[in-house]
């Protein structure tokens, strides 16, 4: 005789079973980011829809929340958090609760294997769903993270004398969807312009460094240190970071492995410290602070690699000297979504100089943000890393 457990069972998979795939990956691809990972636990059906390749586009079309990623180091551990937004709330109520949010540090048995300190590591950038991190110790291996499913690979590096890595960035070919991780290498014996730096690419899972092939357009020196780790902007299929020294945005193409540049407006040259960020997973902005960083100019690329789709989105006095980033559209598009110095801020954009006292505020469970900061809308990559 069967028992209560076994008949349960067996009306679940009735049930289930009158369902068709495409109404089952429909429902998922509109749930909250944690909760869809709990239900790849419910078989193995829901599983392999989950981390089907087609699902991701799925649920950019359908599913209203949006992940954010935050990081801090603390207790001399990389803390990671992904956090959801809902950009169809017409409420106050877009943070969802603390219930929802998917937390991930890298496990020890990583530090005791490859020496690695994780207080010596920071976010460089996220490209679809994974992220970089690196070392302020420049030889120190890279390690790539997938923030839902809790895997990790490192990319190795050798020293090699005479040289330095000076810039770094992770990202994504869109024809093949491979990632790879560039570095620029700073020849400290050649003084000389040329062959100064050299820039190498690493695809994941080849273990080996190459040299970009072709001349690079650009000259590295306009740089600096530390360039894409200040402005780590994947989209398009490319890296995009800001040179201060000549007021001109430059790109790294991950499909032709290509350094290109993107045109600027003559006004947008103004301000000091510059840096990019990607709006709404489709726009590129660039956030200026200026007037002893009292206040910031925010400018939007309404059409990538077009000069004149260049807009002014607004302008903040802002609460703590640092930029008023756009980060999502939400309630159907009404409403701006930015954060400023790990708080979030709802306004209806305009061109006028704005006061972020007047603006909307959320509220934020302290258990939730305290002490994590704010980076970027991020992409949910529910696949294994296939390296």
């Amino acid at each position: 005789m069967e028992n209560n457990n076994d008949v349960r069972r067996n009306n679940e998979r009735y049930y289930f079973d009158g369902v068709s795939s495409d109404v089952i990956s429909s429902i998922l691809a509109r749930l909250p980011t944690k909760t869809t990972l709990n239900c790849k636990l419910v078989c193995k059906e829901w599983c392999g829809i989950i981390i089907s390749p087609d699902f991701a586009d799925l649920r950019s079309r359908h599913c209203s929340y949006s992940p954010i990623m935050l990081y801090r180091v603390f207790e001399e551990r990389t803390n990671l958090m992904v956090l959801d937004i809902d950009r169809s709330n017409d409420d106050d109520a877009v943070i969802t609760s603390v219930d929802a949010v998917v937390r991930f540090s890298p496990p020890p048995r990583l530090i005791d294997m490859t020496d690695i300190h994780y207080d010596d590591y920071t976010v460089v950038n996220e490209c679809n769903g994974l992220v970089l991190l690196a070392s302020w110790r420049r030889w120190d291996p890279f390690v790539i993270c997938n923030l839902l499913t809790g895997e990790q690979v490192t990319v190795q590096q050798c020293s090699r004398p005479g040289l330095s890595v000076v810039d770094y960035g992770l990202g994504c070919c869109p024809v093949s969807g491979q990632f790879k991780v560039l570095r620029v290498l700073q020849n400290h014996n050649n003084k000389t312009s040329e062959n100064k730096f050299v820039a190498e690419i690493q695809t994941l899972g080849s273990n080996q460094w190459r040299a970009v092939e072709g001349e690079a357009p650009l000259n590295f020196d306009t740089l600096g240190i530390g360039a894409f780790l200040e402005s780590g902007a994947f989209l398009q299929g490319s890296l995009h970071r800001y040179s201060n020294l000549d007021n001109s945005i430059w790109s790294f193409n991950f499909s032709k492995e290509q350094f290109c540049q993107v045109p600027t407006l003559d006004d947008m040259k103004r301000g000091g410290y510059k840096c990019l960020h990607v709006f709404d997973h489709s726009f590129l902005v660039l956030t200026s602070l200026f007037k002893l960083l009292n206040q910031c100019e925010v400018w939007i690329m309404k059409e990538y690699g077009v000069k004149d789709s260049w807009l002014k989105l607004c302008v903040v006095d802002t609460l703590y000297c640092s930029p008023v980033v756009p980060m999502l559209r939400i309630n159907s598009g009404r409403q701006i979504l930015f954060s400023h110095h790990n708080e979030f801020y709802l306004l209806e954009a305009c061109s006028d100089v704005a006061d972020i006292r007047s603006w909307k505020k959320l509220m934020v469970p302290d258990d939730v943000c305290n002490a994590f900061k704010v980076m970027a809308p991020c992409h949910a990559k529910f696949t294994k890393l296939s390296i």
